[in-house]
């Protein structure tokens, strides 16, 4: 029951989701959120363009961002 609706989406497409939240209804920047997770600003364009990227940066991007989403929705 939890999980339902949640095979038309997966983990990458939901935290593209929460990143476009952040940047829109939170009114941040690429370059805000890439330096609050650590990332460099281009990798953060290049995950929500669907780059190829190191796999590593990747979870980091996906982790970070749905923890930041999570401390700014509470």
């Amino acid at each position: 029951m939890l999980n339902h609706g949640f095979e038309s989406f997966n983990a990458k497409e939901r935290t593209k989701l929460l990143l476009n939240d952040l940047l829109t209804d939170y009114m941040l920047s690429t370059d805000s959120v890439s330096k609050i997770i650590q990332v460099e600003e281009q990798e953060l364009i290049d995950f929500r363009q669907q780059q190829s990227m190191d796999k590593n940066i990747e979870l980091k991007i996906c982790v970070n961002v749905i923890m930041l989403h999570f401390a700014l929705h509470d």
